[in-house]
């Protein structure tokens, strides 16, 4: 749970473990390798509802983009509600269950589309 945290943490620029901390390179191809991981879970599992990019719309009106996903929850919250299977969402959303490192790469991915601090 805590690389999850640390993660996602470290995706969002919310760095709080001091100045000496230093930022992941969100540009390195480790963590382009983690995002496309996750981009591809997301387009497998909630692709047919959610839209997955920056711009485009959602094929299932209920569902939100995932740009606003990520904007509306705290990514280290939805880890347990992956983990456990998400029962809320749009009326006829699915229960998905993601493995641990699922769950780290759906939420890199996710951290991959909100704005980058300037």
């Amino acid at each position: 749970m805590l690389r999850k945290l640390l993660l996602v943490i470290g995706m969002t620029g919310a760095f709080a473990f001091g100045a000496s901390a230093q930022k992941p390179e969100l540009n390195s191809p480790s963590m382009a390798a983690i995002v496309a991981i996750g981009e591809s879970l997301a387009e497998e599992r909630c692709g047919r509802c959610h839209a997955l990019g920056m711009e485009d719309a959602s094929p299932h009106a209920d569902a939100p983009p995932f740009r606003v996903v990520a904007k509306r929850y705290r990514l280290e919250d939805l880890a347990e509600s992956l983990a456990e299977g998400i029962l809320t969402g749009h009326p006829d959303m699915p229960v998905l269950v993601f493995k641990e490192d699922e769950i780290d790469s759906f939420l890199t991915y996710l951290g991959s589309l909100l704005p980058r601090p300037q």
